[in-house]
């Protein structure tokens, strides 16, 4: 859609159409009016390029709309032109507010990443690496934002991956529906229309990427659990026989499957921190014998049902971390929820069915890929503020890993949910 207008010197009723496709790079006009209902019901800007979108909409439906009459002889071919040449101008004034702000039209999608949040008059409680957790007027509900920032190694980048953070939103609230069944968890709502009210002015900013959520007290343990051995967990196999001090059968491969997947927990660090993979015994006493069973009794069981599926849809779903927390009932027993986000590439390993072969690393639909660049760069321990030489500055993602990291966000998303 990166294209001007231009008014067609021709308007007769048999080629009229023909003439519009050419000036539309060969994208159809019904094809036109779908991709800018997804930008308008997309967007999370604000003035000159909401006003551009918002003509742009009223403007292409009226064209439509003419089209369809024309086609009956119920519209003249002045009309259709005049339509047309409206058409064409505010599609140009669309471009050029989007380009001022540095947004790409093409897909539909809001290409300029959202890697901070601004909702004046509510009060932001903190800045995980990639949600933003605000108070609202509910004393049982807190909002969740999904940004575009991205973390590798827990190290965040310093620009973010365009639309991300409604992607995992997409997923997540996939995943809620399906394993509810399994454990309760602290989704409420992801229309914001429903939300408290001081929520609700924000609409543009927060469609599709924020949720209202139960408030809970978070367990302070990653719980872990992994089917297939990679990652951190292979780098331990090779050294000790072990995965997080479980002794596990001898002569297995990279990527190689478990017998039985495993639960695998680890501390949970402070913003800026590194999480710490720990043994089971470390992890029930961290937070408790009785806590400890419960938690790695559902997460085996969501980590199960969930691979079961991913694999009917033709994904491996090599591991995985999910979050718990407690929520205080009025009568003040305590019970467990599942929180935060749930099986999304920034949590997985999400590898593709077609091409798994066990003896070496795989390709993936996931973080691995980012991962795989930053230490291409000479990412290493010590060095999570910048490169060497460079330290203080921060990791900037090159715009070739950027997209390459949003296509496969979107490519897992596609194929779990179809």
């Amino acid at each position: 859609m990166a294209t001007t207008y231009s008014r067609s010197t021709s308007t007769t009723r048999s080629n009229g159409y023909e003439v519009m496709q050419a000036s539309h790079t060969a994208v159809s006009i019904k094809d036109s009016i779908k991709r800018i209902k997804l930008i308008d019901a997309q967007a999370s800007w604000q003035g000159d390029v909401a006003g551009s979108v918002r003509s742009l909409v009223v403007s292409a439906k009226r064209l439509q709309e003419l089209l369809k009459q024309w086609s009956l002889g119920q519209a003249t071919e002045t009309q259709v032109s005049d339509a047309y040449v409206r058409f064409g101008t505010d599609f140009n004034a669309t471009i050029t507010a989007f380009k001022c702000h540095k947004i790409d039209l093409r897909c539909g999608l809001n290409m300029a990443s959202v890697t901070t949040t601004s909702l004046p008059g509510l009060t932001l409680l903190g800045q995980g690496k990639v949600r933003d957790v605000y108070a609202t007027s509910s004393p049982d509900h807190l909002l969740f934002v999904a940004t575009d920032r991205i973390s590798a190694y827990d190290v965040i980048l310093k620009n973010g991956i365009p639309d991300k953070g409604k992607l995992l939103t997409q997923l997540s609230l996939f995943w809620f529906e399906k394993l509810g069944h399994i454990i309760p968890n602290h989704f409420v709502t992801a229309d914001v229309d429903k939300m408290p009210e001081e929520v609700r002015q924000y609409k543009d900013q927060l469609a599709g990427r924020a949720m209202l959520v139960k408030k809970a007290s978070v367990v302070p343990l990653e719980a872990i659990v992994r089917g297939y051995l990679s990652g951190s967990a292979w780098n331990e196999y090779k050294k000790s026989g072990t995965v997080h001090g479980i002794k596990v059968p001898a002569g297995l491969v990279e990527s190689e499957k478990f017998p039985e997947p495993i639960f695998t927990p680890s501390t949970k660090a402070e913003q800026g921190e590194h999480d710490e993979n720990i043994s089971p015994e470390q992890a029930a006493k961290l937070i408790g014998e009785e806590l400890y069973m419960e938690i790695s009794t559902a997460a085996l069981q969501l980590y199960k049902t969930a691979a079961d599926y991913a694999l009917t849809r033709g994904v491996i779903l090599a591991d995985t971390k999910f979050e718990f927390g407690l929520v205080t009932s009025p009568s003040g027993e305590k019970s467990l929820i599942l929180i935060d986000e749930l099986l999304t590439p920034d949590s997985s390993r999400y590898w593709p069915l077609s091409s798994y072969a066990p003896g070496g690393p795989q390709p993936s639909f996931d973080k691995q890929y980012l991962r795989d660049w930053l230490v291409s760069q000479g990412f290493r321990k010590g060095l999570e503020s910048g490169a060497e030489g460079h330290e203080g500055e921060g990791w900037v993602i090159e715009e070739s890993v950027v997209e390459g990291t949003r296509k496969r966000y979107a490519e897992a998303l596609e194929l779990l949910m179809n």
